[in-house]
């Protein structure tokens, strides 16, 4: 929904802490985002951060993209990914959360055992 300008007004800030790849240790972003009160609408909304994570996730979207690229392009079960997701870049991803992401990504079963 479009909401025009005048009738928004920031209505407080939420914060929001998202695991993201890194080479050297653990990377977790602190986001401060402001959430918006419209008037014409009476509905309170957030600013949108999709660019940076998918709602509700508490991964980026890199952390995303690379797990799904490990699966389908690597060709690797969900535990070789997990795995290396968190020996080299010190994100740990459960296998579950993989094979959601897969399925999600391809409509199709992820391998499981390797």
């Amino acid at each position: 929904e479009i909401h025009s300008e005048g009738e928004l007004k920031r209505h407080s800030l939420g914060h929001r802490r998202i695991c993201d790849l890194s080479l050297s240790k653990p990377s977790v972003l602190d986001v401060t985002y402001s959430k918006h009160y419209c008037s014409k609408g009476k509905c309170f909304f957030n600013q949108n951060m999709e660019h940076l994570a998918n709602p509700g996730s508490p991964f980026t979207n890199r952390v995303t993209q690379t797990a799904i690229a490990l699966v389908m392009d690597k060709d690797m079960t969900l535990a070789g990914a997990s795995g290396v997701l968190q020996q080299k870049y010190h994100v740990h991803v459960p296998t579950t959360t993989l094979h959601d992401w897969v399925m999600a990504e391809t409509k199709a079963p992820a391998r499981v055992a390797g």
